[in-house]
């Protein structure tokens, strides 16, 4: 993949087997500094693999190796059969959760110990204990799996249902206007709070010089409020923004977003592994998971507003947003 995006080693050459497995032994790129044979202590900054990924590698590395091919337990092609490595996150920490093989051992009545291996989902935050976390460390795949899917196909056979509603692109053009509205109350009240501002400041060279009927510490109180209060309209008008921009693009692809859920109902129940991670990874922006596998997913936002679902709709133990 790496020779098929042109991208070339730091020496300008094309990409081997040597260079990966390099780069996937390398300790610091989980957060340390080596030198030799001395290690620093875990920096932040430094980590762009979590610790969890690196050690998951490390085991299927060694379940490659020639000289332990009699002992393999990962098949090559399909060691990871979670459908949504990379979109779960801790209901409790907010961790992204990894998605690995993951040995159990159950001892037997008579007294034999089996070993069976099976895919699961790792908190790695709550196992390295790098932030507080109160939920669960692992979670099975199949059954976080489950519910996420049983959650698609529930929408899926909605869209089946549903012919074309013409009402829906006209409510995305209210909504449109709607936060055009918005947006205008939301400048006027950003101008006045940059006057005020201004006004406060202004008063600093009288406070200076003793003219100012204002103490130094409450005029500091004042601008200190007066900030926060542009910044607070500030971050409104560009969600704001945002939103309405959703709200134009869904509503100019609204034909688009109709042949593609029905595509989606059509082939998802005998689509491959692939293809289904693919379809849920654009159907939900989010998927949490928690305690007693309490599931929530947020949809997408463009396809939330398609299909016209109301806000925080409960079904069990799962919650759709």
């Amino acid at each position: 993949m790496l020779n098929e995006r042109n991208i070339v080693t730091h020496g300008g050459a094309r990409f081997q087997t040597n260079h990966v497995l390099r780069m996937l032994r390398h300790r610091g790129y989980t957060g340390y500094m080596i030198a030799k044979e001395n290690t620093s202590g875990f920096i932040p900054e430094l980590q762009i693999v979590e610790e969890s990924i690196y050690e998951d590698a490390m085991a299927i590395v060694e379940q490659r190796k020639k000289e332990n091919e009699q002992r393999r337990s990962v098949a090559q092609s399909s060691y990871n059969k979670t459908l949504l490595a990379g979109n779960l996150y801790c209901a409790h920490c907010g961790t992204r959760m990894s998605g690995f093989w993951h040995k159990d051992r159950y001892r037997l009545a008579d007294g034999t110990v089996k070993e069976v291996m099976a895919p699961k989902y790792n908190c790695y935050a709550k196992g390295l204990k790098v932030r507080p976390c109160d939920g669960q460390q692992l979670y099975k795949a199949e059954i976080v799996d489950e519910i996420v899917e049983g959650i698609a196909k529930d929408i899926f056979a909605m869209i089946s249902r549903m012919p074309k509603d013409p009402t829906i692109e006209a409510q995305l053009k209210k909504n449109i206007q709607n936060k055009e509205n918005l947006l205008r109350e939301l400048d006027a009240k950003l101008q006045s709070a940059k006057k005020e501002l201004e006004l406060y400041e202004a008063q600093i060279i009288k406070c200076i010089e003793g003219k100012s009927k204002l103490s130094e510490a409450t005029l500091a109180r004042m601008i200190s409020r007066a900030e926060d209060s542009v910044a607070v309209y500030e971050k409104e008008i560009e969600k704001a923004r945002m939103d309405k921009q959703n709200q134009k693009d869904t509503a100019a692809q609204i034909e688009d977003f109709y042949k593609e859920f029905k595509g989606w109902a059509d082939e998802y129940e005998s689509a491959a592994l692939e293809r289904r991670r693919v379809i849920l990874s654009q159907l939900f922006s989010r998927i949490e998971i928690g305690r007693g596998y309490e599931v929530k997913v947020e949809i997408a936002m463009s396809y939330k507003q398609f299909l016209n679902l109301s806000e925080n709709s409960q079904t069990g133990n799962r919650t759709v947003a």
